[in-house]
């Protein structure tokens, strides 16, 4: 009876359509396998990710985990290694062990999160569950919906082409351009930032909830800029270069104190 209850109020999730966001939140976490991730660095390197916001004894969330690798599997031969499913508890209050649970009790073999609550805020809400595909050096979000239907695996394959397409664009076009760097990294008191050659007329510092701690204009035809970090609390923030008002690179940096 438990498990027709939450199938049921899947089909209703379904329905929603959670397409607010347009561009992917930022995140740096340790896998339940520790493994350590930074969304923005992984999406630049060229890879597309499928991620699913699981509750616990949801059924809908498991026949998603279940079909998704499906989809996923199907770009193994085509693009291996680029195409990835990320499982993330929508509660912060998921350990993972009980992730571990979840998925080794439904059979599930993907890559494991926990503290997904502000995410799912962002994307709009849990819909058991809700699954969003991001890619590409401009972190976009290529789908976002609450709930799963098998039907839906043809527009998540759309999704995954176009971001796989883009993807491939981006990487060629960076290859050709002298990527940004920032030193020292870790930083204390400033964070030196070498624009490359990119033509970036904005940066922000971002922390891992996505709040913009620090921003600042970069001067016409400037080819570094200087941040100054004595304010800013330690921890892994993003450094966000910017142009006209879009994001052209994100760099993974931490802030320490000796």
């Amino acid at each position: 009876m438990k498990n027709l209850y939450f199938s049921l109020l899947g089909l209703v999730f379904a329905s929603n359509i959670a397409f607010s966001q347009s561009v992917a939140r930022d995140w740096t976490k340790t896998d339940c396998d520790g493994i350590s991730h930074n969304l923005y660095s992984e999406l630049e390197s060229g890879k597309v990710i499928i991620l699913e916001y699981v509750m616990m004894n949801c059924a809908p969330c498991v026949t998603a985990a279940k079909g998704m690798r499906t989809v996923v599997s199907s770009f193994k031969n085509s693009h291996p290694d680029q195409v990835w499913l990320y499982a993330t508890g929508y509660s912060d209050e998921y350990t993972c062990e009980d992730m571990e649970n979840w998925r080794s009790h439904n059979g599930i073999f993907s890559v494991a999160f926990t503290g997904g609550s502000a995410d799912v805020e962002y994307y709009g809400g849990m819909g058991m569950p809700t699954v969003v595909v991001v890619g590409g050096a401009s972190h976009k979000v290529y789908y976002s919906k609450q709930g799963y239907l098998p039907s839906h695996n043809a527009a998540l394959t759309e999704a995954i082409n176009l971001a796989l397409a883009e993807a491939t664009t981006d990487v060629k076009e960076e290859s050709h351009t002298a990527l940004p760097s920032v030193f020292p990294n870790p930083a204390e008191a400033e964070l030196s930032i070498s624009l490359g050659g990119y033509a970036a007329d904005r940066l922000v510092l971002v922390d891992i909830t996505g709040r913009e701690v620090v921003e600042q204009t970069i001067q016409s035809g400037a080819s570094s800029a200087v941040v100054d970090t004595r304010a800013v609390v330690p921890g892994v923030y993003s450094v966000r270069l910017f142009s006209k008002g879009e994001i052209v690179h994100s760099m993974a940096v931490v802030i320490n104190r000796q």
